[in-house]
């Protein structure tokens, strides 16, 4: 068996290559094509909507709303949990019905 010549070798390794490229590419641009979704099989008619009625400002309920910022994660989680279960604590022995945290 003969052996072939460099360049030659070359070509035969290029041309490997070039398909492998080549064929890498069009599996690539199979993907990027646009799928369509398959025809509706009835006409269904659309689902009625509820209107939704959006206000602006606090809501008047006749309670007065309280923010509380306490930290719950970290190295102070824990004081800020008991904060918070405090704050609760003392709505609830006061009777505070207009009060919401």
């Amino acid at each position: 068996m003969a052996s072939r010549h460099p360049k030659e070798q070359r070509r035969s390794s290029l041309r490997r290559f070039g398909i492998i490229v080549i064929a890498l590419t069009l599996a690539g641009c199979e993907s990027l094509l646009p799928r369509t979704a398959p025809p509706p099989t009835e006409t269904a008619p659309p689902p009625q909507q509820e209107e939704v009625v959006i206000r602006e400002g606090i809501p008047e309920d006749g309670r007065h709303r309280v923010a509380l910022l306490v930290p719950t994660s970290g190295n102070n989680a824990g004081v800020g949990q008991s904060i918070a279960n405090a704050a609760n604590m003392a709505i609830l022995d006061t009777g505070g019905e207009e009060v919401r945290i």
